[in-house]
């Protein structure tokens, strides 16, 4: 059987509270911000009275508060009692919505990218052995290190140590520019075939990946190209004396491709897939992946 409810004008707290949906606490608390002050009083027990149309109030409070609008916004809307303004501070109110959207859609592909590097981490392929893999297009950022290699170097500190040093003026570099710092991640470097394959590997450029969820800053960032790649994962930065090993790990990819019959046909890069390793203080200080791009050599054509 429904529930018989007794309908009438003037409602007790409880009664206004319960009709509502709402507790006698909330009530409270609305009376006390002078956003909703019972119609009658009695003077002489001190009871506290609503008035049943009251509640249409009370359902645009709540709406209001839906939202986002603060029980302070709300009282200073009601006391202008304009629809003028009261459609500013929507728009106002829409517009930092909109904001928090595209804040939390960043944080979801970032939460997405970190499962998928931790899943990368745990099936990652057999460290330190030359295969193909196939990579897709993808955008980055890039940072010239020229001015931060004119900057003097302590001489004690090791390759490892100025890799950690170079991330941080990246990190610097993107405050700088104003670009979100959630894209300080996985920060990787690009180098030249002929450094590459030189007694001395040297960082031309480092990079950032940005995925579309960064919009306008995602169409003009420069393009990673895509395709076959002769990569080879690492799960060991540095020697134990922090000394590069950059150049031992692109003279094994190159001669993987040429035993391969294949030829290079794009820059060399390095990308940190994860440093898990290091953040929880084990050994391993990185997870990362040497590539270049490759494609099947090109025979010429016999003349005769």
């Amino acid at each position: 059987m429904a529930k018989q409810r007794e309908l009438r004008r003037r409602l007790t707290c409880g009664q206004m509270a319960r009709a509502n949906c709402v507790t006698e606490k909330t009530l409270r608390f609305y009376q006390k911000k002078g956003i909703l002050v019972p119609s009658d009083v009695d003077e002489e027990t001190g009871f506290r009275y609503y008035d049943i149309l009251q509640s249409t109030k009370l359902d645009m409070v709540t709406h209001l508060r839906g939202i986002g609008f603060s029980l302070d916004d709300i009282a200073e809307i009601d006391e202008d009692k304009s629809i003028e303004h009261l459609e500013q501070r929507a728009q106002e109110q829409l517009a930092s919505i909109q904001q928090q959207i595209r804040e939390l859609e960043v944080s979801r592909q970032l939460a997405e990218a970190l499962v998928k590097d931790c899943r990368a981490f745990e099936n990652r392929p057999l460290p330190d052995h030359p295969m193909l893999v196939q990579l897709p297009e993808r955008r980055i950022i890039t940072f010239d290190m020229t001015p931060f290699r004119e900057v003097p170097k302590a001489s004690d500190l090791s390759v490892s140590d100025m890799w950690e040093w170079e991330l941080r003026f990246v990190k610097q570099e993107i405050v700088e520019r104003g670009l979100p710092l959630s894209l300080f991640r996985n920060v990787g470097f690009i180098t030249s075939l002929e450094r590459a394959g030189g007694p001395c590997s040297y960082v031309d450029r480092l990079f950032v990946l940005v995925d579309p969820s960064f919009g306008e800053l995602y169409d003009q960032a420069e393009v990673l190209p895509g395709g076959m790649n002769a990569s080879l994962y690492i799960e060991q930065g540095y020697d134990d004396e922090g000394g590069g090993r950059d150049t031992e790990r692109f003279g094994k990819l190159l001669a993987f491709i040429k035993e391969n019959g294949l030829e290079p046909c794009g820059q060399p890069y390095c990308e940190a897939i994860s440093r898990f390793s290091r953040f929880f203080n084990q050994n391993l200080d990185s997870f990362s992946r040497y590539s270049i791009p490759v494609r099947r050599k090109q025979v010429e054509n016999d003349p005769s």
